[in-house]
């Protein structure tokens, strides 16, 4: 279970839940060869980070989320400031990335224009048009 955690760490990949692996015995299977059968059962991934202001909390549940006011987003703020489509957030690897999504009232980061994608760290103000919120990892 450790060795495809850590894999899918260093990959960026999200895995649901907790990793449980066991190990059988299969007369079926050759002296010196391995079978691998996977399963998985659907439910909600815990956040890996949330944004944080003042009108509320956004938790960050998958790799990618788009943000903005449309229905249409992953996470939905609900202010005539953001874009329907506004700002994407990502992990790639160890590192969190946002960009802005052509937005009407632009991107900030700590109060700098987001004009290609840049690295998000804990505490970072991202604003979007006049709303602003806090980077939070969890």
């Amino acid at each position: 279970a450790y060795v495809i955690n850590e894999t899918a760490r260093a990959r960026g990949w999200r895995l649901e839940g907790p990793t449980r692996v066991t190990v059988l015995a299969d007369e079926s299977v050759p002296r010196g060869t391995i079978r691998a059968d996977t399963s998985f059962e659907p439910g909600e991934l815990p956040p890996w980070a949330e944004l944080v202001g003042a009108g509320g909390r956004w938790p960050l549940r998958h790799n990618r989320e788009a943000i903005g006011r449309s229905m249409e987003a992953d996470i939905v703020i609900s202010n005539p400031e953001v874009s329907r489509r506004h700002v994407l957030i990502w992990r790639e690897g160890e590192d969190v990335l946002i960009a802005d999504l052509d937005s009407a009232n632009g991107t900030t980061l700590n109060g700098a224009d987001v004009e290609h994608p840049e690295t998000v760290v804990a505490g970072d103000l991202i604003g979007l048009g006049l709303v602003t919120v806090s980077y939070r990892p969890l």
